[in-house]
């Protein structure tokens, strides 16, 4: 530690600390326009001068690192002046608009100026860049608010590692742009943002704010993103009900101040007109059984009024459940409760993906419960699981900022968890090496010290010879192998074939390559810090000289594994996570800060979904449903008969069952496997072969279009209760908006399905104005929880048929329906409560306890602080496993009929099957329409040219969509995202040959062909005009008659 005197108060500093750092920590303001403390120094503004006592001239203090015995002064009367001059040279270039600017009051600039008495500028007064740029619907450019502090440069390439802006002319004309002033579309901007969060003036300003109010009229909440995994907070602005602007915040665990375009603008969803807002039942359904109708309802709510919605009419609450649970029972008694499947959702709460469970197993008795984690990432929870013992990520995200090496594999981080590729390009600013492993050339490959290209389907071939070469080269941690692990002989037995030379064979990468990895990754070699570069350029080589690697002090350095969908949505998915968790253990990469294995989780609450039991083999908590002592305990707290030890089938398997009549009614709560689950066609064949399926959702979705009942849940913005990121951190929602119509939470909803009180409804969030020309309708208000009802006799039959008995204690009454008792949660920290005693990893976690923080799970007691980073002494299990792996082929290759392989993902401006996001304007301006990503080679075979309109064929299905021509994807490959309801990827992907351990279908490897629509066009056009004639002369026929259709 530093001792120094600033401003005659005593302190103490690590060594490295700038002045201005260390005074900020000890409450000594000092002025400053061009500091972020997540940014390099850059002394631009000259604020932030110090006077250090035996130095001739004042310093910038973001620059200056502290020293032993340095004496400082950051108020004399020279600093003062100086600081004083500095505004009054900025004002005199600077609009005084500030009576009607919407920075008032938020303005750094402005700050200052009242701060040292800057009325009015001393010097002629002159706009030097009068340019408005407004070319966007996320934010607008105004240079003549800016004062040049260059942090949105900074940031831009810093965090964000783009380079979309910089300084452009000089002097006076100097000003922030884009490359020759291009419209920020034409550039790498990504729109995330972060500029406008750092801006300390109005130059750069959210459209979405602009004239809405003052700063201090708004209203703000802080709740967490409803994205991807990462578990961003923000700070969200509000105004008379209305979501003005989002922002991130320093505190925010996860991601700080930083968000991507999502977050930030993806917001605007909330403000669309087509929200379910009342309960709805088919209409021949309702006619069948003389249901009691809500006429007004069914006459002005909009959703029936579209073509769609006029296949539904809308009820009351009370009828709607009342037939959801009769439906239920009515299955439940002829079929048995095995015929009774439910889906839960990662877009819903912990809490309410915890009554879920606790429904389908405890009051239909059966563990027919699965969720999308089996399309994503159940590879992981059973691979990591059989290897550490837990099946999540290792460790904190703010960890890869400081490794010393990071491999990523099977994930495009800069698109589908941006904010984490953030801390990646921190890490490489500050000399990490970075090695990716991919067939696509994501993003991230221009900060990548080596990039190995596989062939797709190859990458398992490139691990087990990097494991091969460790072994051969002495990089192992043999003395963590014998303390910590088992299992090393027969996995070390098993690479010994898998070469390099192997490798390249199958896999199309050099040897030398994959040998240069295995040296980077064992050892976590940085690069040489003069190789670091702070540009967009690419740093990859094709031989990386030994003399550029650099051991962290001659020790082994720290290197983690980032993986996301890539590596498990494969047919050997499991076995791919599980030579990633060798990988980790041969090297002792694991169980300390900035290692470990750490999967990238793709939905906001996929993980909580997961933790508290919205799977079919395991209750909360991964406790198996086989085990007895779990199994029981479980009962005693839900007052169940004894639970089912037989586990329950998968999403894959329960539309395979449906098909088959095995399964005969569906529970859909926040799902949409119209869209996201493989092989369409199936799927809309099982969905038409139920006799009953109710489907719990926010818009009127794919799926729910099939749907016998639906019920209208709240949004996300709507609701409270907890949700857990890819870092296992548990975080507290909360409710941003008043809920629309008759809209009722999740958890709320199924207390009502089950009997109990549940809690009063709120008040409903006002109609919109300008719905349909209609003035806005008030939201009706939510009925108080009803108390369950005993189970009486069967209902008597409608149309003439006979009331079937009433199974005893069961009826067709909500209450009971497999002797439970009634649900009396009022709220969900009381539905915490229960769920942290039949989950062990969530035993010590209360609403109470959470604050801004969370708490990261394992949590066993009240009084545990939770577990940032798992295994430290001792894996979950015990000791880690290693197991012997071999590489095989994947579910469908390429042939001479389909000669290219498919592999699908998502893109930065979309998310999960669309519902949201595709309903916001602004990402839909950014991103349309959907593309299939083709290399120039395979295009140029067909005659396609970019954007041209291109049919992409498998054994499934086949879609129409845009091309979109460049070298992201390898010859024979296409790439095309699954969030389009207009050309589904999922028409395409294949529900056969599952991994045989985690039930997770292939979503990477489907082999496909293409065709230009165009380029037929033009030839069947040919061939109608041109015929030949016997004699080899050519004649166009005469027209054919017109045929009425």
């Amino acid at each position: 530690m530093i001792t120094l005197t600033i401003d005659n108060k005593p302190i103490t500093a690590e060594r490295g600390t700038s002045v201005l750092q260390a005074a900020l920590a000890h409450g000594i303001a000092i002025p400053r326009l061009c500091h972020h403390p997540e940014l390099s120094p850059s002394g631009g503004c000259r604020m932030c001068l110090v006077q250090i006592e035996g130095r001739p001239n004042p310093t910038p203090s973001c620059g200056l690192q502290c020293d032993n015995g340095m004496v400082i002064h950051t108020r004399t009367d020279l600093i003062e002046k100086m600081r004083r001059d500095m505004i009054d040279l900025l004002v005199s270039d600077h609009p005084l608009r500030c009576v009607v600017c919407d920075k008032n009051g938020a303005c750094d600039l402005q700050k200052y100026a009242y701060q040292y008495g800057i009325a009015e500028t001393s010097h002629d007064f002159e706009i030097s860049k009068p340019l408005y740029q407004d070319d966007n619907p996320f934010f607008i450019r105004d240079h003549e608010m800016c004062i040049l502090c260059g942090k949105c440069v900074r940031v831009c390439d810093e965090i964000v590692g783009l380079n979309a802006i910089d300084f452009a002319k000089r002097s006076f004309g100097a000003h922030v742009a884009t490359p020759f002033d291009f419209p920020l579309m034409d550039s790498a901007c990504v729109f995330c943002g972060s500029c406008v969060q750092v801006c300390p003036t109005a130059a750069l300003m959210p459209v979405s704010r602009l004239g809405k109010g003052r700063e201090w009229e708004l209203h703000r909440v802080k709740t967490v993103c409803g994205y991807c995994g990462v578990g961003c907070k923000g700070e969200i602005a509000l105004k008379d009900g209305k979501i003005l602007y989002v922002r991130g915040y320093p505190e925010a665990p996860a991601n700080g101040e930083f968000l991507c375009v999502k977050g930030r603008y993806g917001w605007d969803y909330s403000e669309t007109e087509d929200w379910l807002l009342h309960p709805l039942v088919r209409r021949d359904l309702a006619v069948a059984l003389n249901l009691p109708l809500d006429l007004e309802a069914t006459k002005t709510d909009p959703v029936l009024q579209t073509r769609e919605g006029k296949n539904f009419v809308a009820v009351a609450w009370d009828t709607a459940l009342d037939l959801v649970a009769s439906k239920l029972v009515e299955s439940v008694n002829e079929y048995g409760a095995d015929s009774v499947a439910g889906l839960a959702s990662a877009r819903c709460t912990n809490e309410e993906n915890y009554l879920f469970q606790k429904l389908i197993r405890a009051s239909i008795g059966t563990n027919n419960v699965d969720h999308c984690a089996r399309l994503c990432h159940a590879s992981t929870v059973t691979g990591l699981g059989m290897a550490f013992g837990s099946g999540a990520m290792t460790n904190p995200i703010r960890d890869i900022r400081n490794a010393d090496c990071i491999l990523i594999t099977g994930s495009n981080t800069a698109e589908s968890h941006p904010v984490i590729s953030y801390e990646v390009v921190r890490a490489v600013k500050k000399g990490a090496n970075l090695l990716i492993i991919d067939p696509r050339r994501v993003p991230l490959v221009n900060h990548a010290s080596l990039w190995l290209q596989p062939k797709p389907g190859a990458d398992q071939y490139i691990f087990l010879a990097m494991a091969h070469v460790i072994l051969r080269e002495g990089w192992a941690d043999r003395a963590f192998i014998a303390a910590r692990t088992e299992g090393f002989e027969q996995f070390a037995e098993s690479v010994k074939n898998y070469t390099p030379e192997l490798a390249e064979l199958q896999s199309g990468v050099p040897a030398e390559k994959i040998e240069q990895a295995a040296r980077m990754y064992a050892l976590g070699e940085r690069r040489d810090q003069s190789s670091v570069v702070s540009n967009q350029s690419s740093v990859i080589s094709d031989q990386l000289p030994v003399s550029s690697l650099q051991s962290t002090e001659g020790k082994r350095g720290h290197s983690t594994i980032l993986y996301a969908m890539g590596i498990t949505q494969r047919s050997n998915g499991t076995e791919l996570v599980l030579t990633l968790a060798n990988l980790a253990m041969l090297t002792g990469q694991i169980g300390k800060p900035s290692t470990g294995v750490n999967p990238l989780r793709g939905q906001s609450n996929v993980q909580g979904a997961c933790d508290v039991g919205a799977l079919p083999d395991v209750l909360p908590g991964y406790q198996s449903v086989k085990n007895d002592a779990a199994r029981q305990k479980a009962a005693r707290v839900w007052h169940a008969e004894n639970l089912s030890a037989t586990p329950g089938l998968t999403v894959v398997e329960i539309m395979h069952a449906a098909t088959e009549k095995k399964i005969r009614a569906l529970y859909v709560m926040g799902e949409n496997p119209m869209l996201s689950d493989p092989n369409l066609t199936h799927v809309e064949q099982a969905l038409q072969a139920l006799d009953f399926l109710v489907v719990q959702e926010i818009f009127l979705t794919e799926t729910a279009v099939h749907a016998d009942v639906i019920l209208p849940a709240a949004a996300w913005l709507e609701k409270d209760g907890t949700v857990t990121s890819t870092e296992r951190r548990v975080q507290l929602l909360a409710p941003v908006l008043s809920k629309p119509g008759a809209t009722k939470p999740d958890w709320e909803i199924l207390c009502e399905l089950e009997g109990g009180e549940g809690r009063e409804g709120g008040e409903g969030r006002e109609g919109r104005e300008g719905r349909e020309g209609g003035e806005g309708r008030e939201g009706g208000e939510g009925g108080e929880g009803r108390e369950g009802r005993e189970g009486g006799e069967g209902g008597e039959g409608r149309e003439g048929g006979e009331g079937r008995e009433g199974r005893e204690g069961v009826g067709d009454t909500r209450y009971a329906i497999r002797h439970t008792r009634r649900w009396n949660f009022k709220n969900t920290a009381e539905i915490m409560e229960e769920l942290a005693q039949v989950t062990p990893i969530y035993g010590g976690i209360r609403h109470a306890r959470l604050g801004n923080d969370g708490l990261v799970w394992p949590c066993p007691t009240t009084e545990h602080p939770g577990t940032p980073i798992l295994h430290l002494e001792k894996f979950t299990r015990g000791l880690g496993k290693f197991h012997a792996i071999h590489a095989r082929a994947p579910a469908e290759e390429p042939d001479a009929e389909y000669p290219l392989i498919l592999t699908t993902g998502r893109t930065l401006y979309h998310y999960h099957t669309g519902t949201m996001t595709r309903r916001s304007e602004m990402l839909a301006w950014r991103e349309p329409r959907g593309f299939a990503e083709i290399n120039p080679a395979d295009a140029a075979a067909i005659g396609l040219h970019d954007g041209g309109w291109v049919i992409i064929k498998s054994r499934r299905g086949q879609i129409r969509t845009q091309a979109r021509l460049g070298n992201r994807v390898p010859p024979g490959v296409v790439f095309y995202s699954f969030h389009w309801k207009e050309g589904p990827a999922n028409l395409l992907t294949h529900d056969g040959n599952l991994d045989p351990l985690s039930k997770i279908p292939e979503f990477k490897m489907s082999a496909v062909k293409i065709e230009n629509p165009a380029a037929e066009h033009e030839a069947k056009k040919a061939a109608r005009t041109t015929h030949v004639k016997p004699d080899g002369k050519e004649s166009t026929p005469s027209p054919e008659p017109a045929t009425v259709r």
